[in-house]
């Protein structure tokens, strides 16, 4: 269909470009189409391959995507993301839910095992939120120690029962900087809430936050949820 449209702009008298994949010999490579006219008639026209480019800048525009660090989604993609399944939700009438994650004590940490072993902690809860959610479910890191989960197409009371299982599994999952004698645990407070009609980005997250700081509260490592709540572990 993208081949079809540039042939049909072939007889135009200005010049014009035109990128489109094309499969050559069982291969998909992606090939430049330029058109050039010439003052006296005639045109200049030529094929390139530039598949290497379109590899390049899909890397480049995946690492813009993704933190570095965790692999979790930065804080520009996530947003972005956020706003299309609020839409998505609002269209097909599905539930959707927030968490709010923040791990607890994160610069005690920091200050005295060492920033590795603070990078290795957020590696490590980034790996336990894909072990226990679903592929389709986001995770974006929203700066420093904060992350946020979006679970589409699921209810308040599912998201409350999935984020006590979160929380459970970061406080029994070990942390490994790599140093023999070192192995440590962290914990994690999350806020629960759910889009309401007139939502759009900023209140949803408001709310989330809201609970979150409702877990802290409580003595941290908890759950909280904008409408209910789960009874947390003891505080930490």
């Amino acid at each position: 269909e993208m081949l079809e449209q540039a042939i049909r702009r072939l007889d135009l008298r200005e010049p014009f470009s035109f990128e489109f994949p094309q499969d050559i010999r069982g291969e998909a490579r992606w090939c430049l189409l330029t058109h050039t006219p010439l003052p006296s008639g005639g045109f200049v026209r030529t094929f390139t391959d530039i598949t290497e480019r379109k590899r390049l800048e899909q890397e480049l525009d995946r690492l813009s995507r993704m933190d570095s660090l965790t692999g979790a989604m930065t804080r520009r993609a996530f947003d972005q993301r956020l706003a299309e399944e609020i839409e998505r939700a609002r269209r097909l009438d599905h539930p959707l839910t927030l968490l709010i994650a923040d791990l607890d004590h994160f610069k005690q940490v920091n200050d005295t095992r060492g920033h590795h072993a603070g990078d290795m902690a957020l590696r490590g809860f980034v790996a336990v939120c894909r072990q226990e959610f679903r592929k389709y479910d986001l995770v974006g890191r929203l700066g420093g120690e904060e992350f946020a989960l979006l679970l589409p197409d699921t209810g308040f009371d599912v998201a409350l029962v999935a984020a006590e299982r979160l929380r459970a599994a970061v406080t029994r999952s070990p942390i490994d900087p790599g140093v023999p004698g070192q192995t440590f645990h962290i914990t994690v407070s999350i806020g629960v809430a759910q889009l309401r009609p007139a939502d759009d980005a900023t209140p949803f997250i408001q709310r989330a936050d809201q609970a979150l700081y409702a877990a802290k509260a409580a003595g941290r490592n908890a759950v909280r949820g904008e409408e209910s709540e789960i009874s947390p572990a003891a505080p930490r």
